[in-house]
Order: structure tokens, then sequence, then C-alpha cells
């Protein structure tokens, strides 16, 4: 029976080689960045995030973060209305 690292593990590396992703940058990528990208939190499930049309990797995000990127679809712009209308309403 497969512990759930292992299992954790070699799902990550099938989901990656699935969406087409470079599986050796991702792993290292994985390994190497131990904290999100953008909001610097190191616990919790760390998520490669990569452009959905190039597959090219972006960097390590944790699941809130990645999750949030896919809700602003990934556009700047969209991010930075979002970011002009915190600051103007706080």
């Amino acid at each position: 029976m497969l512990t759930e690292a292992y299992g954790n593990k070699y799902q990550r590396k099938y989901n990656w080689k699935r969406r087409g992703l470079d599986i050796a940058l991702a792993t290292s990528l994985f390994t190497s960045i131990k904290d999100c990208q953008i909001c610097g939190d190191t616990k919790g499930p760390m998520h490669i995030d990569h452009n959905h049309d190039t597959l090219k990797i972006r960097g390590v995000l944790c699941h809130k973060c990645n999750r949030a990127m896919g809700f602003f679809k990934d556009e700047a712009a969209l991010l930075r209305r979002a970011a002009d209308y915190l600051d103007s309403n706080n």
C-alpha cells in the first residue's frame, strides 16, 4: 500500500505530465521553492503555476494564490483593477 507522501509525489508528476508541463523543471522548482512566490506562505500544499495556453511554468504558489490567479483568469489587467479597487476603497 502506498503512503500518502509517496502517492502525492507520483500523483503530482502524473498531473504535470498529463498537462504537458516540463517535468524536470516542475520537480526542480517544487523541491527548491518552499514558500509561495506571491504571499510568502509556507504552510499548506504548494502548486506549480503555469500558463494554460503556452504551458510555460511561472513558479510555485500556495493553494489560495493559485486559485486566485485562476479566478482572475490569469489576466494581469484584471488583477491591477482589483488592486486599484482595494486601494480606493480601504
